[in-house]
């Protein structure tokens, strides 16, 4: 076993929603730096355009929920934007792989 890092991680998970939204339709998927640092995905579907928020844990952890927040941060920008809030919860294995489905909450 190795020690993943926690940008590895991170870049695991977000390339893992990436190629779901593409496969599952989405168009012009598009990683966003938000004002705090964390990264956030719009991609615009037939049904409606999204902005997804993206909780990551190394497996066997389970992400944590949203916070209050975290939620209603997501839920400004993503109106300001036009777009349906979502979050993304991913699990990474040690092989940094994704450990079962990638769960989705959606906020507005």
């Amino acid at each position: 076993m190795r020690n993943l890092e926690v940008a590895e991680i991170g870049q695991t998970a977000e390339k893992e929603v990436e190629n779901w939204l593409i496969t599952n339709g989405f168009i012009n998927v598009l990683k966003i730096n938000g004002q705090s640092g964390r990264t956030a995905i719009e991609a615009n579907g037939t049904v409606e355009n999204i902005l997804v928020h993206i909780k990551t844990a190394l497996d066997p952890n389970r992400p944590g929920k949203i916070s209050e927040d975290e939620k209603n941060k997501l839920k400004l920008s993503s109106a300001k934007l036009g777009r349906k809030a979502y979050v993304a919860y991913v699990v990474i294995g040690e092989d940094n792989k994704v450990v079962g489905e990638i769960s989705w909450e959606r906020l507005s």
